[in-house]
């Protein structure tokens, strides 16, 4: 009877609903190292790994050189799925799977600096610790700072949360409340 209920809840399809790892288990633990790979044409290769690394250590996480690691977050450069929208930089596809997608044309033609793009690996980093897509103050475009519902890392726009160089207390209850996560910003 319990595995018959289990299974109904996980695939009755109830919309808007994101069921984080917690039932089975966190899938990411920021005390273990992680390792990043990088598609094979990344554009701007190492401003993208600075850019990772540094998002991995705001999060309370550490990154290792090892390809052994158990954990592994891959970045790969696409213009597939929403990157033809003039908007989107990049995307996470939930649930997650280690993978944070960067959207090649706005890649090559941003003037990216670091921390630019740190910011957009910060936010997508938030969805895949998180193992969700939606964001905090709804789905809104938003692209005036006074219009934003929110001014968390995880709002829905960048110019939302200009300069914050940590997760608020906002985005760590959005990425520490599904149990996707443990450790570093989220306590075990």
């Amino acid at each position: 009877m319990k595995s018959s209920l289990l299974f109904l809840l996980l695939f009755s399809g109830c919309e808007g609903y994101e069921l984080g790892d917690s039932l089975f288990g966190p899938r990411w633990d920021l005390s273990k190292r992680i390792y990043i790979t990088l598609s094979d044409h990344m554009p701007k290769p190492q401003l993208v790994r600075a850019a990772t690394i540094q998002a991995i250590n705001q999060a309370g996480g550490t990154v290792t050189e090892d390809p052994k690691a158990d954990q592994k977050i891959e970045i790969v450069d696409t213009d597939d799925g929403p990157c033809p929208l003039p908007y989107k930089l990049a995307f996470t596809i939930t649930p997650v799977d280690g993978v944070i997608h960067l959207c090649r044309t706005n890649l090559i033609n941003i003037p990216y600096t670091q921390n630019s793009l740190t910011d957009v690996l910060f936010h997508e980093l938030g969805h895949e610790l998180s193992n969700r897509g939606k964001h905090i103050g709804g789905e809104d475009l938003v692209l005036n700072y006074v219009d934003c519902k929110s001014h968390a890392v995880m709002s829905s726009s960048t110019d939302c949360h200009p300069g914050v160089t940590a997760y608020t207390s906002e985005d760590i209850d959005y990425i520490c409340s599904t149990g996707n996560t443990i450790n570093g910003i989220c306590p075990p």
